[in-house]
């Protein structure tokens, strides 16, 4: 758990946070979590620490100077003027965009790699409703990297 929220917030101490806030919400969703198979347990709760990490990620990011965001935003053009029009980070960064629900289901079928079924079974939600968000989903992407 401390190595997803480290790899999305790069600050050790956030991180901890992080994995704490976690810990706190499995412990409030304990029934929730204990009707889901074991196998899958480990799983939810990287995708609760994850979120977590990304919310915390949005909320400091929220908080830039605008100065701050200026040198940001020349970097990151920089660097796209060197890599090209589409680079892992700024694809990364469009994908932390997307709304939680495509998020989600984007991390459980294609990092985890679950079954459309254990996706719509851990998401509440039908499996025609997650392949509609997965299509949408790879559509925003393709959408993201032709522009």
């Amino acid at each position: 758990m401390y190595n997803i929220a480290y790899s999305n917030l790069h600050n050790r101490d956030d991180a901890e946070d992080a994995v704490q806030e976690a810990i706190l919400r499995a412990i409030n969703q304990i029934d929730k979590i204990s009707r889901i198979s074991p196998d899958k347990q480990c799983a939810y709760l990287n995708v609760i620490v994850r979120n977590i990490s990304f919310d915390m990620f949005n909320r400091k990011v929220n908080h830039l100077s605008l100065e701050e965001d200026a040198e940001i935003y020349d970097q990151t053009v920089l660097e796209d003027q060197a890599i090209g029009n589409v680079n892992y980070d700024s694809l990364v960064e469009y994908i932390h965009s997307l709304p939680q629900g495509m998020r989600d289901a984007l991390y459980l079928k294609y990092c985890l790699e679950f079954t459309n079924e254990e996706i719509a079974q851990s998401l509440n939600i039908s499996p025609c409703a997650l392949r509609n968000r997965l299509f949408a989903a790879r559509n925003k992407i393709k959408d993201f990297i032709k522009n």
